[in-house]
């Protein structure tokens, strides 16, 4: 486990799985997982994944400063909670 078990914490609205896409998404990525997902596809996953909800964040974000991504969010659309929520 690379985070602390808060991070992964399903109650707590403010951990990056505590709401309902988060829960979502961290679903998926378990399931990923069970069949067969290797961790080098992480990246690509996700970014199927979050593409999936129409928010479809560029290969670059994965080398990108916490400014560059933060951009990427804001200019991201309307629902600035679900990108919050995802990225």
């Amino acid at each position: 486990m690379v985070a602390p078990e808060s991070f992964y914490d399903g109650n707590d609205e403010f951990a990056p799985f505590g709401n309902d896409h988060g829960s979502d998404i961290l679903g998926a990525l378990e399931d990923w997982y069970a069949t067969g997902g290797q961790d080098d596809d992480v990246p690509q996953f996700l970014i199927d994944t979050l593409a999936r909800y129409g928010y479809p964040p560029s290969a670059h974000l994965w080398s990108a400063d916490s400014d560059t991504a933060r951009a990427w969010a804001r200019a991201a659309g309307d629902d600035d909670y679900f990108v919050q929520a995802t990225a």
